[in-house]
């Protein structure tokens, strides 16, 4: 019987197999290079919507008011002490604004300028940590979700540290995941670290939560690997930040922390410790979700695919990154920590930080699932994915005016009726720190210069009388008024006087009366 020759088959196996391995390759490649793509178009979409609302140049409503006041009184030293008028905000961020103040003027654009671009940075970092993650085909679910949220899009263009707050924060964990402790010289890594963790204390007050994660994205594996000379290097670090945050707290938080008004405003926004009743873990859960609903949706289906995806992300992450999934877990344990002691505040736009954390664990898990079954990624992923961030999205307000306290409109409203001067016109103690920023500060302020002189009446005055001082045509303005309040002020009014006027828009009123 001849023998047979199986080496020409082996051969031309192998050959089919390296071509199939090749053609997968490819198409891995093309999908991978499709999601870049994907991605790239999502990060210039946000860019172009933030720039749009941007635009739309809105008035500074009463926090924002506060801060441009805070910035035009003081000069860059006094800039970091406590700030007046119930404001908080760290000296580095106050600084780039003065900066831009100084180059571009108190308008509104030049005053929100750091904060816009500040949100640029945050996109752009928030990608290359995913990409760093190794997330690829998933990424662009949990970026969509940053470009199209109303949180990250209203803050990207506010008068307030909250997006730049996040951006330190997203600058600190992405450095973390280029620089190996083990890889770089000694004297670099510690300079590196030095410098970036005390710029990051001065400059966002969220930095601490985010160097303790850092802290024990180092520390754990020189523990593991028992590497003494590494760990003390990493713990002279620590200490330097610590010390840094010390004296930071008491020159500047502290007096704040510990203000009877922040700390009454921010009441219901802390977590119980040790909750020991049902109505205590529902309101500890309920501020939690809070955050997780600003983050990636609001809608219940929605929100507990998200959870699912989170818990799975924390729990594959830990087994497959490890260390690096500390980066994102430890910031968020350390922040709900500090809620617990009435030290942070759990209001969405004051923990703005933790929405790239969380999306961050959601990308995680839902790698994992489409890992599980590629199939199952277009078939269910990508309809589930578009829908939701459409359901999320707050695109609308590029072209759809997104106002607060448009109180300009109703000091013009008062000039088109003859109100010339400030005897005739009384403004509401919410609405007097942007009324005072309009008609002092404010580059175009002679517009409403003669009105300057307008009367404020306390909180409890009494506005049945507040009109028998005026002359027989008086006006009233209020912005950071509860509808409740604002009902029972015009009832006051309505009873001695006679309304001839008003001007009702989005947080912003105005009625003249006559006198009867």
């Amino acid at each position: 019987m001849p023998e047979v020759e199986f080496k020409p088959v082996f051969c031309a196996f192998n050959a089919a197999h390296c071509n199939l391995a090749m053609i997968s390759e490819k198409r891995t490649n093309l999908y991978d290079r499709l999601f870049d793509c994907l991605a790239l178009f999502l990060i210039a979409a946000g860019i172009l919507l933030r720039i749009a609302v941007f635009l739309q140049n809105r008035n500074l409503f009463i926090d924002e008011a506060n801060v441009a006041r805070n910035i035009f009184e003081r000069n860059f030293l006094q800039l970091a002490t406590p700030l007046s008028y119930e404001q908080y905000a760290p000296p580095v961020f106050l600084w780039m604004v003065k900066l831009s103040s100084f180059f571009f003027g108190y308008g509104e654009m030049a005053l929100r300028l750091y904060p816009l671009l500040s949100s640029f940075a945050a996109l752009i970092l928030f990608f290359l940590i995913l990409r760093q993650l190794g997330l690829t085909r998933t990424l662009w679910y949990p970026l969509a979700l940053m470009v199209v949220g109303y949180l990250t899009i209203r803050y990207a263009t506010e008068l307030k540290q909250y997006m730049s707050d996040e951006t330190v924060v997203l600058g600190l964990l992405y450095l973390a995941l280029r620089i190996d402790l083990f890889k770089l010289s000694e004297k670099r890594f510690f300079l590196i670290w030095l410098g970036a963790g005390s710029l990051a204390i001065w400059a966002a007050m969220p930095a601490v939560f985010a160097l303790a994660g850092v802290g024990v994205y180092y520390i754990w594996p020189c523990l593991v690997r028992k590497d003494r000379r590494k760990l003390f290097l990493m713990l002279a670090i620590g200490v330097a930040w610590l010390l840094q945050f010390i004296l930071y707290y008491f020159l500047i938080l502290r007096p704040q922390i510990e203000s009877s008004y922040l700390q009454n405003f921010h009441q219901d926004y802390f977590l119980y410790a040790l909750p020991d009743s049902k109505a205590e873990w529902k309101h500890n859960w309920n501020r939690i979700k809070e955050l997780i609903e600003e983050a990636a949706g609001y809608e219940v289906h929605l929100f507990y695919f998200h959870l699912v995806c989170m818990i799975i992300g924390v729990g594959a992450g830990i087994y497959r990154l490890r260390e690096k999934t500390m980066l994102f877990v430890v910031p968020l344990a350390a922040v709900l920590c500090a809620a617990a002691l009435n030290q942070y505040s759990l209001i969405p736009r004051v923990a703005l930080f933790t929405v790239p954390l969380l999306l961050v664990l959601l990308g995680l898990g839902l790698d994992v699932l489409c890992r599980a079954n590629y199939r199952l990624m277009p078939l269910v992923f990508l309809p589930v994915g578009f829908y939701g961030v459409y359901a999320f999205s707050s695109v609308k307000m590029a072209w759809q005016r997104f106002e607060s306290e448009e109180i300009t409109d109703a000091m013009s409203f008062v000039i088109d009726h003859q109100i010339n001067h400030g005897k005739q016109l009384y403004v509401s103690i919410g609405s007097q720190p942007a009324f005072i920023y309009y008609t002092q500060i404010h580059p175009d302020n002679s517009r409403w210069e003669r009105l300057k002189d307008a009367q404020t009446p306390n909180w409890d005055a009494d506005y049945a009388n507040i009109g028998r001082q005026s002359d027989s045509v008086f006006a009233c303005i209020f912005t950071s008024i509860s509808i409740k309040e604002l009902k029972e002020k015009r009832q006051a009014l309505s009873q001695l006087n006679r309304p001839i006027a008003s001007l009702e828009k989005q947080g912003c009123y105005v009625y003249l009366y006559h006198k009867r």
